[in-house]
């Protein structure tokens, strides 16, 4: 009938659209296994399109029988192979999509889980080094206020070992040069001081030796 031939004259167009659709799948299939079950498609395709122009042949000529036993043979079984071949290509492409997508999904959590760690660790670092930072300071400043004190009290035994680089360590170096100069002139005036208590016992002695003179003239 009519739309009989319409379906046989439209053959032409639609294997041009098939072809090239096999040509651009080709293009974007990368894994050498997907090349190969194309290329089984391709094939199974050929040997259907060669039946499928022998049942054509049969049909023009009128040779019924032939196509009855065409379509019975040949023709049902290079089509079964053909719809075959393109359904397990789906099924591997269809097969790589969803291993790619756990792939991806699997990638997310080790990335979230990742994040988590270096955000525990990132805190822990940070009270770790708020920790130091306060140590360094406090300690510093702690030793400062004692050495203040203890000068403030007159005692001036005190020695500072480690001092830092810093401003507080500045500090200290300060105080430890203070001490050692009021050390210093402590023990000036100390000489001092001995030195005008011999005078001074030099003088009585002198002082005495006279007066002893003087009652052994009278």
């Amino acid at each position: 009938g009519t739309d009989s031939q319409k379906e046989i004259d439209a053959i032409p167009e639609q294997r041009k659209v098939i072809s090239d659709r096999l040509d651009k799948l080709e293009k974007s299939i990368p894994s050498d296994k997907g090349k190969d079950m194309l290329k089984k498609v391709q094939s199974a395709r050929a040997a259907y399109v060669a039946d499928q122009d022998k049942f054509l042949e049969f049909l023009k000529a009128g040779k019924r029988e032939e196509c009855v036993e065409l379509m019975k043979g040949g023709l049902r079984a290079s089509q079964g192979d053909y719809i075959k071949s393109v359904n397990a290509l789906i099924d591997f492409q269809t097969e790589l999509m969803n291993k790619a997508g756990k792939d991806a999904e699997d990638a997310a959590d080790a990335a979230h889980r990742l994040l988590l760690i270096l955000s525990i660790l990132a805190g822990v670092l940070t009270v770790a080094f708020g920790w130091f930072v306060t140590r360094s300071i406090t300690k510093p400043v702690g030793e400062a206020l004692n050495v203040t004190q203890r000068l403030a009290d007159g005692d001036l035994t005190v020695r500072i070992d480690e001092v830092s680089k810093d401003e507080i360590g500045q500090m200290l170096g300060a105080q430890q040069n203070l001490i050692g100069k009021l050390n210093q002139i402590i023990g000036e005036v100390k000489g001092a001081a001995d030195a005008l208590a011999n005078a001074a016992g030099q003088v009585s002695a002198t002082a005495q030796s006279l007066s002893q003179s003087s009652s052994e003239q009278a």
